[in-house]
């Protein structure tokens, strides 16, 4: 669910209302949307256990020889060829959007990013990425 708010020229609003879907927000995110805005604490929690994963998850994959960008947001990008990661990411059900420069991973829920560092075992043992594959067998 994603919901967002734009302020500003009545001119711009405009431009931007001439390319929104129609009924582009569900009831459903909406209602979820107005109950976070009642919940600070509990949207702290969460911004909180994202920016946790994500400081868990990176160097973990950094440490499979994955070129990752610092991130401050609640996505990455893993850059370079990354042919096999979107299947193999698929496979252990964890979703990800391809890139020409790489793909971009979403930050979630520890238990929804667990899948992340297997993906990576899985693609540097069986697709062919010799890079990360030797930098493996340095370290073992």
């Amino acid at each position: 669910m994603r919901v967002g708010y734009a302020i500003g020229d009545p001119e711009v609003i405009g431009a931007i209302q001439a390319l929104l879907v129609p009924f582009g927000v569900s009831s459903l995110a909406l209602a979820a949307a107005l109950a976070s805005l009642k919940d600070a604490e509990g949207v702290q929690r969460a911004v909180a256990e994202i920016v946790a994963e994500r400081e868990r998850i990176i160097p973990a994959l950094r440490d499979l020889g994955y070129d990752i960008p610092d991130s401050q947001s609640n996505f990455y990008l893993i850059r370079g060829d990354v042919y096999g990661l979107v299947e193999a990411c698929a496979r252990v059900g964890l979703i990800v959007r391809p890139f020409r420069v790489g793909v971009r991973v979403s930050v979630g829920s520890a238990r929804a990013e667990r899948p992340v560092p297997v993906c990576g075992h899985r693609i540097c043992a069986h697709c062919g990425h010799r890079r990360i594959c030797a930098l493996r067998a340095r370290r073992n």
